[in-house]
């Protein structure tokens, strides 16, 4: 479900995604093209850090690794806001986020509990 964001620029936009209990993916989400900048943590997470899928397609989804080889994820906390860099930015038309292991390997990590998420994306397109 796209947020309303009262106050900011008109390029940027939010959405909300949902891992579910006992699951370690949320639904795919259509980018319509735009680059997802950021993400907001709800106030319960299992430990786990964040990781992203991407394809051209809602069923063709991989995992999403930078030009080095290394698997993208980012270090996060429950109620934190993580800005991502612009050199982690995927440009894929959907996209979906993933609870991985802190060991960096990226096996996944089941939430305890249904996660909603807040995604912050930026147009990059228009």
């Amino acid at each position: 479900m796209e947020l309303s964001l009262m106050g900011f620029a008109d390029n940027l936009y939010a959405q909300q995604v949902t891992i579910g209990n006992g699951v370690n993916e949320s639904e795919a989400v259509l980018t319509q093209g735009r680059a997802l900048v950021g993400v907001i943590l709800p106030a319960a997470w299992t430990a786990a850090n964040l990781g992203l899928k991407a394809g051209f397609s809602a069923g063709t989804l991989q995992a999403a690794y930078d030009n080095g080889g290394n698997l993208l994820q980012s270090v996060v906390a429950a109620s934190t806001f993580v800005a991502l860099p612009t050199d982690s930015v995927v440009y894929a038309p959907w996209i979906s986020v993933t609870s991985i292991n802190t060991d960096r390997t990226g096996s996944a990590v089941n939430q305890g509990a249904a996660r909603t998420i807040v995604l912050l994306f930026r147009r990059y397109l228009s």
